[in-house]
C-alpha cells in the first residue's frame, strides 16, 4: 500500500549499495544478534547517515537480555530517524540509553511481549525523541507517535 519494495539485506558487502538506492531503511534487531549481523546493522546505519537516508530502529525484545540491550543502545548512538517499539521495549530502551524520564518503570517486558500500555510508555518515548532528535512510535492497542513535543494517537 505504501509502495515499499522490501529487501532483507544481510551481506555487509551490500549494505552501502542497497542503502544508496533505498528511500529509507528499517533495522530490526529481531534477527540473529551475532557479530556479523551487528556489524551489518551498524554499517547500514552509518551508510544511512552518509547518504542522507532516513532509517527506523525496531528494538525487538529490548529489555530481554544484556546483549540485546547493548546492541540497541549502540544503534541509538547512530541517531535513527524513527524508533518503533511496543511500550515495554520503548521503556527499556529509554532506561538503557539513560535518558531522563520521570515515572519510568523499565522492567523490560517479556521478550517481545509488552507488559505496559502505550500511555505508560509515553514519558519514555518523549524523552528518547528529545534526547536523540527522532520520532518515537509506541505500538499497542492505541499507537502513540511523538517527536518529543507533539503526540498523535491512533486507535487500532
Amino acid at each position: 500500500a505504501a509502495g515499499a519494495s522490501p529487501a532483507m539485506v544481510n551481506a555487509e558487502e551490500e549494505a552501502e549499495d542497497f542503502t544508496k538506492i533505498s528511500a529509507c531503511v528499517s533495522i530490526n534487531v529481531g534477527t540473529a544478534l551475532t557479530p556479523h549481523w551487528i556489524s551489518m546493522m551498524l554499517k547500514t546505519a552509518d551508510a544511512c547517515k552518509q547518504h542522507g537516508k532516513p532509517w527506523c530502529l525496531d528494538p525487538v525484545g529490548m529489555g530481554a537480555t544484556p546483549h540485546r540491550n547493548a546492541v540497541c543502545v549502540q544503534l541509538m548512538e547512530k541517531r535513527p530517524t524513527v524508533v518503533r517499539g511496543n511500550a515495554s521495549e520503548i521503556m527499556a530502551l529509554a532506561a538503557g540509553c539513560k535518558v531522563d524520564v520521570t515515572n519510568l518503570n523499565a522492567a523490560g517486558g517479556k521478550g517481545v511481549d509488552s507488559t505496559a500500555g502505550t500511555e505508560e510508555a509515553l514519558p519514555a518515548g518523549i524523552a528518547l525523541a528529545r534526547a536523540y532528535g527522532c520520532v518515537v512510535a509506541i505500538s499497542g492497542a492505541v499507537d502513540i507517535i511523538t517527536d518529543g513535543v507533539k503526540k498523535v494517537c491512533i486507535s487500532n
